[in-house]
């Protein structure tokens, strides 16, 4: 029963993995230009954004570090299960609307793109803040990659090294393919 069990996963896990790079691969036809792909052609409505940023925050990573958070220290850590989702919504509702009425009359595709504009300086604003948000994704991406690995390794019984390498082809493929499309 355990083995059939270990085989009905494997196959379900596997199949939504060739799921997503499908879904990857058929969105991929909706790309026509950087806004597409970026933006997802602007056509997100405000609920959905602020729902997809949402869960963004409440990824992998925060699943189970939080849950071990949560685990090893108590209620003292609630704040981080409610206060880091509510935050990331606020700030969309002050800011983000703001920035999306902006961007919606100039075509601005990037934070940069913005800060540029706001503070009158098209290189040392826009290299800044490159630097800042590359640094931050790094810093986003390794806890993403070692919940997938933490999960895949736990799931398969494989070295976390592979699990890793297997992790990142899945979402690199579907990235590179589909971008932030819907």
């Amino acid at each position: 029963m355990g083995i059939a069990l270990d085989y009905l996963g494997t196959i379900i896990i596997i199949s939504y993995f060739v799921g997503l790079i499908a879904i990857g691969a058929w969105t991929s036809k909706k790309i026509k230009n950087s806004e597409d792909f970026l933006l997802a052609g602007r056509n997100l409505g405000f609920w959905t954004f602020t729902l997809l940023v949402v869960a963004s925050i409440c990824s992998g990573m925060t699943i189970l570090g939080v849950a071990g958070l949560g685990y090893t220290t108590g209620w003292p850590s609630i704040w981080e299960q409610i206060f880091v989702p509510l935050s990331a919504a606020i700030c969309i509702l002050f800011f983000g609307t703001k920035i999306h009425a902006v961007a919606a009359k100039t075509g601005y595709v990037t934070v940069q793109d913005y800060f540029a504009h706001r503070f009158y300086s098209p290189k040392g604003i826009r290299g800044t803040s490159a630097i800042i948000g590359i640094l931050i994704s790094i810093i986003y991406l390794v806890g993403q990659y070692i919940s997938i690995s933490m999960v895949l390794s736990w799931l398969f019984k494989i070295p976390y090294q592979w699990a890793l390498i297997i992790g990142a082809v899945i979402v690199m493929a579907y990235t590179i393919l589909a971008g932030f499309t819907l």
